[in-house]
């Protein structure tokens, strides 16, 4: 079945343009359906509705996330569709696929004595622990999204008015101030980064290549350096921590919706609610 996956993501990267994260996601999703038939015995073009139903529903009793579920249908759906059209299959078993309901939440944001403990595992001089420190940072203190920390420049960054000029989903671009406690790591960081990359390069790249970093990099880093704490931190979570700190100093659904860069008023209230539950349920840190 991996060749199929391939010959799929290579149909959507050709045909349809997807964007290099679909790609990537739709691909895991896909292996990760593959393994699961081969666990089960299940050949892959020949398996049925129901047994693909199934697979759905146990991913969705997991930790997944409303927007991965639907994903993970729409990935598979589209999947079969492509691998009925070569006739691999008889049918497309996933059309009728139901993505299960899922508790729409957040997750819980770590408190500020994790997020320190977080921050004070960092350290080092060289390129790449000043980039692992300034990654951390940024995404822990300002809840931009890893996919736009990634998608930064070098000319992206004003040291002088302590600013990053952050591009959102839309292509929509925001003003976010840069930590001050970050500042001075970050200005030497861009020192030594400009020999390799020079002022318009990427401002976050990769270890071996000198390439930009992925997103899964980000998630990479923040595992790498909080792991044994025995608290799940995750980008996802910092982000909430970030707006949850925000919503406690009293900014409201517009002030929520800039600093995150959401896209719509009704989303931004709709996060404000889940935030002000998050409130009551969540301790204040100490």
């Amino acid at each position: 079945m991996y060749w199929q996956i391939d010959a799929f993501i290579c149909m959507l990267d050709s045909m349809k343009g997807r964007s290099r994260n679909t790609l990537v996601a739709y691909r895991a999703d896909l292996r990760q359906l593959k393994r699961y038939l081969a666990a089960h015995d299940i050949a892959p073009m020949e398996v049925k509705p129901g047994q693909l139903q199934e697979y759905i529903d146990r991913a969705g009793k997991g930790r997944l996330s409303e927007r991965t579920g639907a994903r993970r249908v729409a990935s598979t759906r589209a999947f079969y569709e492509f691998a009925h059209s070569r006739g691999w299959c008889n049918r497309n078993p996933a059309s009728k696929l139901v993505a299960p309901k899922y508790q729409i939440g957040l997750s819980r944001p770590p408190q500020a004595s994790e997020v320190e403990q977080l921050l004070a595992g960092t350290g080092g001089s060289d390129l790449l622990s000043l980039r692992d420190r300034v990654t951390i940072e940024i995404i822990a203190l300002t809840g931009i999204r890893p996919s736009e920390l990634v998608a930064l420049d070098v000319s992206d960054v004003d040291c002088r008015a302590g600013t990053l000029r952050v591009t959102g989903s839309g292509a929509n671009t925001r003003t976010v101030a840069i930590p001050p406690s970050t500042k001075d790591v970050l200005v030497e960081y861009v020192k030594q980064l400009l020999p390799i990359v020079g002022s318009d390069g990427p401002l976050f790249i990769t270890k071996l290549e000198a390439r930009r970093m992925h997103r899964t990099n980000v998630n990479i880093i923040i595992n790498d350096y909080f792991q044994g704490s025995g608290t799940r931190i995750t980008p996802t979570s910092l982000r909430h921590a970030v707006a949850l700190e925000a919503h406690r100093k009293g900014a409201n659904a517009q002030e929520i919706r800039r600093l995150l860069g959401l896209k719509s008023r009704m989303r931004a209230y709709h996060y404000l609610r889940l935030l002000k539950q998050l409130e009551a349920e969540a301790p204040r840190s100490k």
